[in-house]
């Protein structure tokens, strides 16, 4: 099943079983101002398939309010233990919005592949939302391509550059958490 092109020319091929050997890219990045971290990056397809716990985020009521619709997408930086530890959204986006997703995504957990998986290092991803009112219902789903849709839309497509490039450029959205524990980085 072919997802889609990385920067270079480099397609991924992907068996049906989503084969995360394939898709795995080894990234340095700088995680905050001082550290060199190194972490995996799966695209968003490969999130969803191991994803254990998922939740969609709830449309706030000011942003229905101001008829606020679109996407959003969050990078979520995963531990070792299949929890979301870190949340970066583009700073344009609404704040509520930006909140809303945050909550959500803090719920997510994954089942990371141990035979691709290297212990104490993080995975970097992303989830993509879709907010829409459709005859005046507000309506939150996970972003789906449209048939056609150009390569860099889909959901396994990773460009390490850019990803690298957003993660540093949006800013952290901390989530509302009912019970605050901090999460491992």
């Amino acid at each position: 099943m072919r997802y889609g092109r990385v920067r270079h020319l480099i397609t991924l091929q992907l068996s049906r079983t989503g084969t995360a050997a394939l898709i795995t890219f080894l990234l340095l990045s700088i995680c905050n101002s001082q550290t060199v971290t190194t972490w995996l990056g799966y695209p968003e397809s490969f999130a969803r398939e191991v994803a254990l716990n998922t939740a969609l985020p709830i449309y706030p009521a000011d942003a229905i309010r101001k008829e606020i619709t679109g996407m959003v997408q969050a990078k979520i930086l995963i531990n070792d233990q299949g929890q979301v530890s870190k949340i970066r959204i583009p700073p344009t986006i609404d704040g509520s919005l930006k909140k809303a997703v945050a909550d959500a995504v803090d719920q997510w957990t994954f089942k990371l592949e141990p035979d691709v998986f290297i212990g104490g290092r993080c995975c970097l991803s992303r989830l993509t939302f879709k907010f829409a009112i459709i005859n005046g219902q507000p309506q939150v789903q996970l972003y789906q391509p449209e048939p056609g849709a150009r390569d860099t839309q889909h959901l396994g497509y990773w460009d390490v550059y850019k990803e690298n490039r957003d993660w540093n450029k949006w800013e952290e959205v901390e989530p509302t958490r009912i019970q605050s524990q901090p999460r491992n980085p």
